[in-house]
């Protein structure tokens, strides 16, 4: 069985459907909830989209879902969405937000006592043991791609990389705000250009310059962090130095 958020599915119990969004399970199971954050907010219930609201309600879900399961204060989670500008109505609109989320996240009347969000005296917890996120399918890949380079099986990994990388759909939690927000963005974008440094390196290792310059000159490329980035620029020279002498005169 593998591990994905904390739950333990039956590989036989579910096939996943990647690209299209949400998971489709034998049996339909109407508890499976499904979320993606390489990429905007999205959320999926047996394989149904899920309308998260506004932007500082999926915020909010974000500020949640990506802890593991942890206990959240209520302060804490004020500092997460609304940082040193908090809102007019202070705690009071929390209970707003999550309550939504609780409609649109559980199967109807479901009570809070068994919500995917719990609660007590000051704090609010989500239940990650029945969530599918797609940050565990890119620890898992990621992992596996990392050992196979350890094995030395270069043209495997630069594939098993080439997946992994491939689960982001733009920038993750693209346009939510906040401190949270915009630490867990920088940290999944820090891990996608560490997977796709060792993604070029096997390109280059393998030979295949061509395959790497494409990347490094086209659009994922673009941005001004990878444009100063010593590694990357160390490769461009590399890779762009050995494939024109591999060219014919």
């Amino acid at each position: 069985a593998h591990h994905h958020g904390g739950g333990c599915w039956n590989a036989d119990e579910i096939s996943m459907t990647y690209g299209s969004g949400g998971v489709a399970v034998a049996g339909g199971s109407p508890r499976l909830l499904r979320f993606e954050v390489l990429g905007p907010l999205r959320a999926w219930r047996g394989g149904r989209p899920l309308d998260l609201g506004p932007v500082k309600r999926q915020a909010v879900l974000a500020a949640l879902l990506l802890r593991q399961g942890a206990v959240v204060s209520h302060d804490r989670l004020l500092d997460a969405v609304w940082g040193p500008e908090p809102p007019a109505g202070g705690r009071k609109v929390l209970p707003t937000h999550v309550n939504s989320l609780r409609r649109t996240l559980d199967p109807e009347r479901t009570p809070p006592a068994e919500s995917v969000i719990r609660s007590g005296k000051g704090w609010y917890r989500f239940v990650v043991e029945e969530v599918r996120l797609d940050t565990a399918d890119l620890d898992d890949r990621g992992d596996e791609a990392l050992r196979t380079v350890a094995s030395g099986d270069l043209a495997t990994a630069a594939d098993q990389l080439s997946a992994a990388i491939g689960l982001f759909q733009g920038e993750p939690l693209a346009g939510l705000t906040g401190p949270f927000a915009q630490e867990e963005r920088q940290r999944l974008e820090e891990r996608r250009q560490t997977l796709r440094l060792e993604w070029l390196e096997c390109l280059v290792l393998l030979g295949r310059f061509g395959d790497a310059l494409d990347d490094l000159s086209g659009l994922s490329a673009s941005s001004a962090a990878d444009r100063y980035d010593e590694s990357l620029t160390a490769l461009r020279i590399a890779t762009s130095s050995r494939n024109t002498a591999r060219r014919p005169s």
